[in-house]
């Protein structure tokens, strides 16, 4: 299958197993209802946004959580959900009750990233992917976080 999510072959869908059968399925719903429903579903189902199918197995929404520091993960949670909101080190502190530097470091340790880094590639992952729907690009730029479409177009670039 050469690393896919899941592949079609005319109106015969596979995927890979469990997992990518969930995206499989999201990305049925988006077919039909569009891509800001099967986000909708995404969040209910608590997964993370639909991969496209061509995407390789290991989503940027799972890069950087092979730790076991649940403090971190609660971190990343937040952010995943949030992305559309300025997002500061004070405040994802204080969700886990931890100073700011200690928080850097630890989420460094953690994820061999900073948060910064972390969540750059998640706004630019969900941009690419809200680029692909019908969407404008100033809802698409407000939607990932970023303050302006300019901003939002060098920011993919850039990936």
């Amino acid at each position: 299958m050469d690393n896919k999510l899941f592949v079609q072959s005319g109106r015969i869908f596979t995927s890979a197993g469990i997992a990518t059968g969930i995206d499989l399925a999201l990305y049925l719903i988006e077919e039909q209802h569009g891509a800001a429903f099967a986000c909708l579903v995404a969040k209910d189902m608590v997964v993370y946004v639909r991969r496209d199918g061509t995407e390789a197995q290991n989503s940027i929404y799972l890069q950087n959580r092979q730790h076991i520091n649940h403090h971190i993960h609660q971190v990343q949670d937040h952010i995943i959900k949030h992305l559309h909101h300025k997002l500061k080190i004070e405040q994802l502190a204080e969700l886990v009750f931890i100073s700011p530097p200690n928080l850097t470091r630890l989420f460094k340790s953690a994820t061999g990233t900073t948060i910064g880094q972390y969540i750059q590639s998640l706004r630019q992952e969900k941009a690419k992917h809200l680029l692909k729907t019908k969407h404008k690009i100033a809802w698409v730029a407000k939607e990932c976080g970023f303050s302006s479409p300019a901003q939002l177009r060098k920011s993919v670039k850039e990936a």
